[in-house]
């Protein structure tokens, strides 16, 4: 911990937690060997393998993991404490961990890779999370081999991977006014919002966003037709407060890499007092269709409801 006596921050504190584990799995191999490949190819099969909890794992391990998990927080002076003695707490990374393992067991590639992984807040709404993975071993064909990094490349550590994913979620403050005394009508309406949030519409706030945007690298992934080697997506979806019974929702993304729009899809709501009205469209792409239904608000009568609907398949 650093104690700083002056200035806006009055301590930073930084919290290490190292584990151990250790681990060791024997051999369940079930394979037998003979011409038994394609074609009457050398090969090899097990006779659990379509079995119902399919074939045990192949060759034994014995691992020692190490891991190291981080915690960065500061206390900064609370301008709102009129004493001027008052503190706020500010997390910097609430997670930074560094793991790997060696396996005693194995004749060759002993050391797994080296995983980097960390999330953190800023500006209170838009977190970050962000992950790595760096081999000590080379690479021939995204096949490792039993050769290190620094005797191929002359670098300490191979990167196999690396992931960063950034989410923003932006929703004002709930000003509505909490009823204290509640009809059973209420409190059961209630309890089903909070088991299942999704189905039903908050008309007290007046919109909702959510962005997320995500950056992947994948070496191995190199020359493949479906699996680029660099993914960067952009993902956005909410809510918008039309009337005071009137909500339009939406959900798309882009693509940076194929240069096109995602999965996109609107949606409506309108609150008829005993019914209500929604409807779901997919404007465009392979899943083209629409959605609209009237139902009863009344969980007694939920099977009374007219649908007009026009599925991607009739569309074709």
């Amino acid at each position: 911990m650093y104690e700083f006596k002056r200035g806006k921050i009055a301590s930073i504190r930084h919290v290490i937690t190292p584990q151990l584990n250790l681990s060791y799995k024997p051999d369940f191999n079930t394979q037998i060997f003979g011409y038994y490949g394609p074609n009457g190819t050398y090969g090899a099969y097990s006779p659990y393998e379509i079995g119902v909890y399919g074939q045990p794992s192949i060759g034994e391990q014995g691992l020692i993991g190490l891991s190291l998990g981080n915690n960065v927080e500061m206390k900064v002076r609370d301008k709102r404490d009129t004493t001027g003695t008052g503190l706020r707490k500010v997390s910097l990374i609430d997670q930074l961990t560094i793991g790997g393992s060696y396996n005693v067991a194995a004749d060759s590639l002993r050391f797994s890779q080296i995983t980097i992984s960390g999330r953190t807040t800023l500006f209170k709404n838009l977190g970050v999370n962000f992950s790595t993975a760096l081999d000590p071993y080379a690479a021939v064909n995204n096949v490792r081999i039993n050769q290190t990094a620094w005797s191929v490349n002359k670098k300490l550590l191979r990167l196999s991977g690396a992931n960063l994913a950034l989410n923003l979620n932006l929703r004002p403050k709930d000003k509505s006014v909490v009823k204290k005394n509640l009809t059973p009508d209420e409190e059961e309406v209630l309890k089903k919002k909070a088991a299942n949030p999704d189905l039903f519409v908050d008309f007290n706030l007046p919109y909702t966003l959510n962005i997320s945007y995500n950056l992947n690298y994948n070496p191995a992934a190199l020359g493949t037709e479906f699996s680029p080697k660099v993914t960067q997506t952009l993902n956005f979806s909410g809510d918008l407060k039309i009337t005071g019974k009137t909500k339009l929702g939406f959900s798309s993304g882009y693509d940076f890499i194929n240069k096109e729009i995602a999965f996109t899809s609107l949606d409506i709501y309108r609150d008829l007092h005993c019914w209500e009205l929604s409807a779901n469209w997919i404007p465009f792409g392979f899943r083209k269709s629409y959605n609209i239904n009237i139902r009863v608000k009344a969980s007694v009568l939920q099977d009374l409801k007219l649908t007009r609907r026009r599925s991607w398949q009739d569309l074709q």
